[in-house]
């Protein structure tokens, strides 16, 4: 049900970009591919990136802010939350707090953060009703930009794009954007609309020059 959405395309992005990464794991310790192989990596991978927690951590990298929870990990989503959790300082432990009356034998729910039924769905593997008529908005839109084939020397163009983009050879994939609706900063339209520009730019040198 999902054939002809640009959410296919999306997942087959994010599965390339998790084998990669277990590519670089063999290219740095060939051993590991002898005792678990890409589906297992996978599983491994997509376990921890849905349950991770992020935090910055007193006496922790600022860089290392992702973090695992035993149990904590086990809570299920809800927005608006019904329990929150923060790090005490005193104890030097996780605490969770409830927002309102839980019955007895009631499930704990948290929230993952304000997202779209996509981003729900490719790292949670569920959708949330109502997504779209929430405020403030967290509903987006992808758009994919790609050359079109009566510009102006389309292949010095495309050979110049796929070198920029770090791309292997080969045909010019389009840029996908995505876009948060009702409003502009940071709603990825800025992005978009100076991709487009660069690919309406007249050819020739100055084109070369920007």
């Amino acid at each position: 049900w999902l054939e002809g959405s640009t959410f296919v395309g999306r997942v087959q992005k994010h599965r390339a970009s998790l084998e990669s990464q277990y590519a670089t794991v063999l290219d740095l310790a060939p051993e590991v591919g002898d005792r678990f192989s890409i589906e297992d990596f996978l599983w491994a991978r997509t376990a921890i990136s849905s349950r991770v927690f992020g935090w910055t951590l007193p006496g922790v990298d600022r860089d290392e802010t992702d973090f695992m929870v035993p149990l904590g990990d086990m809570f299920n989503h809800r927005s608006p939350k019904q329990i929150e959790w923060y790090f005490n300082s005193t104890t030097k432990t996780l605490d969770y707090r409830a927002l309102e009356d839980v019955p007895a034998g009631g499930e704990l729910l948290i929230s993952y953060g304000g997202k779209c039924n996509s981003g729900y769905l490719l790292h949670y593997g569920f959708t949330m009703p109502n997504v779209s008529t929430r405020q403030p908005p967290v509903s987006t839109v992808r758009v994919r930009v790609g050359l079109d084939a009566d510009v102006p020397d389309r292949e010095g163009r495309e050979r110049w794009l796929v070198k920029a983009k770090l791309q292997d050879t080969g045909p010019l994939a389009p840029e996908e954007f995505e876009l948060r609706a009702n409003t502009w900063k940071n709603s990825g339209a800025a992005s978009m609309l100076g991709y487009a520009r660069l690919l309406s730019l007249p050819g020739g040198p100055e084109f070369d020059r920007k």
